[in-house]
């Protein structure tokens, strides 16, 4: 779809800076006509999937724990298991409400 605009753009600028005569601007004219039906008729690129987001399990919410307990940061914790940083976060934030002070 990049590749019509950029074909748009050049054969207007073709037109504009050369001067380009009658015969060479309609078939100019031409050409953008039929690209711009082309360009209507292309369907809009589709949204990148989003990446589902894995759970963690019992044994996962323990590694979380260990690891915390252990002194390794929120972000480093999700590295080495391959979940989000904010489950861990939630996860620690659980347990932290969950036990009492």
């Amino acid at each position: 779809m990049n590749e019509l605009y950029l074909a748009l753009g050049f054969y207007a600028l073709l037109v504009a800076a050369l001067g380009v005569g009658l015969a060479g601007y309609l078939r100019l004219s031409r050409e953008i006509d039929r690209l711009r039906r082309e360009l209507a008729r292309t369907p809009p690129p589709a949204a990148p999937a989003a990446r589902p987001v894995r759970s963690i399990d019992v044994p996962d919410r323990e590694r979380i724990l260990r690891l915390d307990r252990r002194g390794e940061a929120p972000a480093t914790i999700a590295a080495a298991l391959g979940v989000p940083s904010n489950v861990v976060e939630f996860t620690l934030k659980v347990d932290r409400l969950k036990t009492p002070a």
